[in-house]
């Protein structure tokens, strides 16, 4: 053998109808190509009904269609020239979704085998069934063996078949190994059976029975066979290929690793002077092949006749009749034996019901006793645990016992050294309020007589504001008695004298209420620092202030008084002011003016600040 090219297509399976090849593509829906050319002639979309692509099992080709088996138990038939759907059958099984295992076309049916266990037979041209083959387990292969049908199980049973009345000519169970491939070598008239233990074995069909009489050499498990004029092409699930001689089983030849996947099978595309096949594996890769043809006739009649198989099938009732005949004796003596049994049976069942019986009440006492040894049992338990708690709530309330005596020691000594601080914070406190109550007598007394005093400097202020402005008046007449100086010289110097006592008088009180001021605003700010008791002496110089109807004037009301260097009131500095101006805007005599008297008789008004 020897690969000549290679086509890049993920094939699952594939068939050859006349010059053409047929793919079924992993992913679904199929690709058709030329056998000569290996070239691409077009894509066929097999679609279901929700539009998506449908996968397919395997593929044949009868008359002008291509049958295909699909992954969900249908049968699709279409045509191969206008590569369209024609048909879609629907086989018993297919509700469940039963996969079909296998195509065979032997010219005249159509055989499918299906995992329900039977083979159907469908008409080409009609497609309807004309016959049902049952197995015992699932079918997994079939071909045809001249004009006979050979199928394969899953349990390793081999059937031979008259596809004409539907009767099992011919039965082999001996392997139980399951059936994968069945091949129908013509040249050599054996049968070439690939099993799932990698067995591949050779049977021939003699004295109506099938029976092994070679067995090539394992190959691994086998998933392709195609004959080559009188050479078995075997493609393996181990990446193989091989060439065995048809007569012997021998391996000719042997290619590994022709594929870098598991091949999935393997097709016979021409044969002619040299046969082209095509492998097709899980590469996304199909390789071409050519082997040599040794020239074998193109057609072998069967070797047995339709009258010599009618005679096979008619022999197999008779055949059937006397085997059963001798099955119904043995059957007869079976029912001996089993009423025989049975009364046996029946003897032992009451002596076992009796021991039963007997053993019920023998566990019915043992439960009762073992019931009230599991109560005891858990009375103990309770009353361990009843102790276990006891104890450790004993133990929990002497360390809580201790704890309490710490703690009542540590509060003893803690509420002692408390009582020695609250005597002493009581009597500092009591210090401190007799301090304060005698600080605040003395700020009262200090109060009262600063406000004396400002009386007495108001009062002293309104009588210089009277002697201001009669000696402005005086100045101003003085001015128009030019004649009567020297009489009245000495009215002006009692004036003058008694204006200098009360300038000097004024003068003192000033100074008086600066003192008064500090001292007061010193001993308040004495009391506010020691006790804090500022607020209670504000409120009641407050009261006392609304006790004598004039506003009380806060310790910086006070600093600004005192900052005023005792000038007297600002209303009666007004009023004292509007007076000198009226006695200014007053016309004057120029005859005798202020500043024409002798010094010893001018009066200096006096400044206010």
């Amino acid at each position: 053998m020897l690969n000549v090219t290679s086509v890049d297509v993920n094939a699952r399976a594939c068939c050859s109808w006349l010059d053409e090849v047929w793919v079924a593509k992993q992913q679904g829906g199929l690709q058709i190509f030329n056998s000569t050319t290996n070239e691409k002639i077009k894509d066929v979309n097999v679609s279901a009904d929700d539009g998506n692509n449908v996968q397919l099992g395997a593929l044949i080709p009868v008359l002008g269609e291509i049958w295909a088996t699909t992954l969900d138990g249908k049968l699709l038939v279409i045509s191969a020239t206008s590569h369209t759907i024609v048909a879609t059958l629907r086989l018993p099984g297919e509700e469940k979704k039963a996969a079909l295992t296998a195509l065979y076309f032997n010219g005249y049916m159509v055989l499918v085998a299906s995992e329900t266990g039977r083979v159907f037979m469908l008409h080409p041209v009609s497609k309807k069934q004309v016959g049902v083959l049952t197995a015992h387990a699932p079918c997994t292969a079939v071909t045809t063996f001249y004009s006979f049908i050979l199928t394969g199980d899953r349990d390793g049973r081999l059937y031979l078949w008259d596809g004409i009345s539907g009767v099992c000519l011919a039965e082999h169970d001996k392997s139980k190994s399951e059936v994968l491939h069945l091949f129908h070598e013509l040249t050599t008239g054996t049968i070439w059976v690939a099993r799932k233990n990698g067995n591949l074995d050779l049977y021939t069909v003699s004295a109506d029975q099938i029976a092994l009489v070679a067995r090539a050499p394992a190959l691994g498990r086998v998933t392709g066979l195609v004959s080559v004029s009188g050479n078995i092409m075997v493609s393996t699930f181990e990446k193989k290929l091989f060439v065995l001689c048809a007569r012997t089983g021998n391996i000719l030849k042997e290619l590994r690793n022709v594929h870098s996947g598991f091949l999935h099978g393997i097709t016979k595309v021409q044969q002619q002077e040299k046969a082209v096949l095509w492998t097709f594996a899980n590469d996304t890769d199909v390789k071409v092949w050519e082997a040599e043809g040794a020239f074998v006739p193109a057609y072998i009649a069967p070797r047995k006749s339709p009258y010599e198989v009618a005679q096979m099938a008619a022999r197999q009732p008779l055949a059937q009749i006397s085997e059963n005949a001798a099955l119904g004796v043995k059957v007869q003596q079976a029912k001996r034996k089993a009423v025989d049994v049975a009364g046996d049976l029946r003897a032992a069942r009451e002596e076992a019901q009796e021991m039963r019986l007997r053993l019920l009440r023998v566990d019915e006492k043992s439960r009762v006793d073992k019931e009230e040894l599991l109560k005891l049992q858990a009375r103990v338990n309770e009353l361990v645990e009843e102790q276990r708690t006891t104890q450790r709530n004993f133990t929990d309330e002497q360390q809580k016992n201790v704890s309490a005596v710490h703690e009542r020691t540590a509060l003893q000594s803690e509420v002692s050294t408390l009582k020695e601080d609250l005597s002493k914070a009581r009597t500092d406190a009591y210090n401190k309020m007799e301090e304060a109550s005698r600080k605040s007598q003395e700020v009262s007394e200090a109060k009262t007589e600063k406000s004396q005093m400002e009386m007495r400097l108001q009062d002293a202020e309104v009588k210089l504001a009277t002697v201001q402005a009669e000696n402005a008046r005086l100045c101003r007449a003085m001015g128009s008695i030019s004649i009567s100086q020297c009489a009245d010289k000495d009215v002006q110097n009692q004036i003058l004298s008694d204006s200098a006592k009360v300038c000097d008088e004024a003068e003192r009180l000033r100074r008086v209420n600066r003192m008064m001021s500090s001292a007061i605003s010193s001993m308040v700010y004495t009391i506010r620092a020691e006790g804090g008791g500022g607020a209670r002496h504000d409120r009641a110089a407050q009261r006392v202030s609304a006790a004598r109807g004039r506003p009380h004037r806060g310790p910086a009301s006070r600093c600004a008084a005192h900052r005023d260097d005792g000038a007297p009131p600002r209303a009666l500095r007004a009023r004292v002011r509007r007076r000198h101006q009226g006695a200014a805007a007053r016309p004057q005599r120029p005859l005798h003016p202020v500043h024409t008297l002798p010094a010893r008789l001018r009066m200096r008004r006096p400044t206010t600040s």
